[in-house]
């Protein structure tokens, strides 16, 4: 799962915890562009395997989920909480709208190897799912192999059949 903010944030291999300097916002956008990274190497490495199983990203558009008002009902920003619900009010698209390309990402017979899901930009993120614009950083081999690694190391989980 990304979301159209990974245009926003590259991942940043040397401080993916992002423990200089943490800001919600540019940690939010760094997580959905390593979202998209990860579904890059993931593909690769299916491919070299020639397994049948297909990896796909996807991205709800613009849709009301609390997203948008829950750091500032927290932090009792009530102008902030009060504008980002009127935003979702008027301009996003329902939550069931947003899991549309999920769903598509899923279970279409058209999804390929590395895809990226979303409503369209045209319709400022409503609508039916359709191949969304990714930063071209996403696709870069070394950065997945060493978002991999990475990974790897923080997590201590190594899938030896995807090795390469």
């Amino acid at each position: 799962m990304s979301s159209f903010m990974h245009m926003l944030g590259t991942v940043d291999p040397r401080d993916l915890n992002m423990e200089r300097g943490y800001r919600r916002w540019t940690a939010y956008a760094r997580s959905k562009s390593a979202n998209l990274l990860f579904i890059h190497e993931l593909s690769r490495r299916l491919r070299a395997t020639n397994a049948r199983l297909v990896a796909a990203a996807a991205h709800p558009g613009y849709a009301s989920t609390n997203l948008q008002t829950a750091a500032p009902k927290m932090e009792g920003r009530r102008a902030a909480k009060r504008f980002m619900e009127i935003g979702n009010r008027y301009f996003a698209q329902s939550p069931d709208q947003g899991a549309l390309p999920t769903l598509y990402a899923a279970t279409a017979p058209d999804v390929r190897q590395n895809d990226f899901f979303g409503p369209p930009l045209q319709g400022i993120w409503h609508g039916s799912p359709v191949r969304a614009t990714r930063a071209k950083w996403t696709r870069s081999d070394t950065a997945g192999r060493g978002l991999w690694a990475a990974s790897e190391r923080l997590t201590g989980v190594r899938y030896e059949a995807l090795a390469n």
